[in-house]
């Protein structure tokens, strides 16, 4: 794109409230979060028996 100047990602305030801490997954959900990895970056998914 000519003429667009791409910024970089701001941090901001959200409508779900702060980030708490880091749970067993490693994640930080906003409080009444919950939160489940479905995968991973670079391991292999198991075979199903689905």
């Amino acid at each position: 794109m000519v003429g667009r100047v791409r910024r970089p990602a701001q941090n901001a305030t959200g409508p779900y409230g702060a980030l708490q801490a880091a749970d067993a997954n490693g994640i930080q959900p906003p409080a009444g979060f919950t939160s489940t990895v479905i995968a991973r970056s670079r391991q292999t998914v198991p075979e199903s028996t689905c």
